[in-house]
């Protein structure tokens, strides 16, 4: 498959996959949270290589992974809380 096809369809199950977590309540899940998640940390563990092992795996993402990915991204970086987006929505 083309990468540039592969991008656009990739980007369609992302934009699912947050429509998804928005109306479950999640609305500080962002497009390229989801992103970053998955290319920097989740799809270089498992080795996924082919579209549809990549689409499959991003509907089986759930919020608290994403989560749980950015506190590791602080604590192994040196950005604080106030580097980051608000999270006055959280409290």
């Amino acid at each position: 498959m083309d990468k540039l096809i592969e991008r656009i369809l990739l980007h369609r199950a992302f934009a699912k996959k947050v429509t998804e977590f928005h109306s479950s309540g999640y609305e500080a899940i962002s497009l390229e949270e989801l992103k970053s998640y998955c290319l920097a940390y989740r799809w270089p563990k498992k080795k996924l290589t082919t579209y549809k092992e990549k689409r499959a795996d991003i509907l089986l993402i759930q919020a608290n992974q994403i989560f749980d990915y950015q506190q590791l991204k602080i604590q192994t970086t040196a950005q604080t809380f106030q580097d980051l987006d608000d999270f006055s929505d959280l409290f």
